[in-house]
């Protein structure tokens, strides 16, 4: 962990170079407007975070406030209502290296010391205007947002049980679009392939024939893509991907509408704290 003491030491000699945001429990909101304008450094008590593995952490965790390490607060989920908080255990901890943190309760004592720098002070800059640069905006919704949520799952029988494999890769922003029928002719090239990483789980009854008829016409039509390109690009994404996936029955990740950058995904935001 980091040394928190050192921290606050800083947090409260800030001498024009920090100013303080937050302090104590009732100041949460200062740190919700804060966050729409840059991140904070905040010190959090992170005894529970030894354990966490994904969701969010909620008043319920009995998170404590005595803190003890320092981390970043880098964007708030409004409809999950969290903080967006970036770690330094790396990209192999929580979400990604990030951790959700339920917001107005001081969950973790998040509140308790949150700072910003004022980087003009430090290099004896005059100030320059404060521009708005909206922080963690990046999230995709379910329905109508412009993004991809790239789902898996692990079956409870069959060949795969256990195994994550796909589950389709869904343009929030419609269902059912107009475009050419499912054509399983096209698929002969990466049959193999699909057989293996995206199949129908035998306790829901479907050959996977049916089920990837399902996802063209209900996802893939919505893609822009023609039926072949849009299967190869979601086996691609998901070799890419799944070991970002946690030990769960399910996963999520997340794409802008161009597949180049992540967000967060809609099915995440409502889960809690697994420890």
């Amino acid at each position: 962990m980091g040394n928190a003491s050192q921290k606050r030491h800083v947090a409260e000699d800030t001498s024009g170079q920090f100013t303080m945001i937050a302090r104590s429990k009732g100041q949460e909101s200062n740190m919700l407007a804060q966050i729409q304008k840059s991140p904070m450094s905040i010190c959090v008590d992170a005894t529970l975070w030894q354990t966490y593995k994904g969701g969010v952490i909620t008043a319920s965790s009995k998170c404590g406030t005595s803190i003890d390490h320092a981390v970043q607060a880098t964007g708030f989920n409004a409809q999950g209502n969290y903080w967006i908080i970036r770690n330094s255990w790396g990209a192999g901890w929580g979400e990604k290296g990030f951790v959700w943190v339920e917001y107005g309760h001081n969950v973790c004592g998040v509140t308790d010391q949150a700072t910003i720098v004022n980087v003009e002070k430090i290099m004896g800059m005059e100030p320059a205007p404060v521009q708005s640069a909206p922080v963690g905006e990046l999230q995709c919704t379910y329905p109508g947002g412009q993004c991809y949520e790239l789902r898996m799952q692990k079956c409870k029988q069959g060949a795969t049980a256990g195994k994550m494999t796909l589950h389709g890769l869904w343009a929030e922003w419609g269902n059912g679009c107009k475009g050419a029928a499912y054509d399983a002719s096209l698929m002969t090239s990466i049959k193999t392939e699909l057989e293996s990483k995206w199949v129908s789980c035998p306790e829901d009854g479907n050959e996977n024939d049916s089920f990837w008829s399902h996802e063209w016409t209900k996802h893939g039509t919505c893609s822009g893509m023609d039926q072949l390109t849009f299967f190869k690009k979601t086996l691609s994404l998901f070799d890419q991907h799944v070991k970002e996936c946690p030990d769960s029955d399910d996963c999520a990740i997340c794409f802008t509408k161009t597949l180049d950058a992540l967000e967060t995904c809609p099915s995440m935001a409502k889960e809690t704290v697994q420890v």
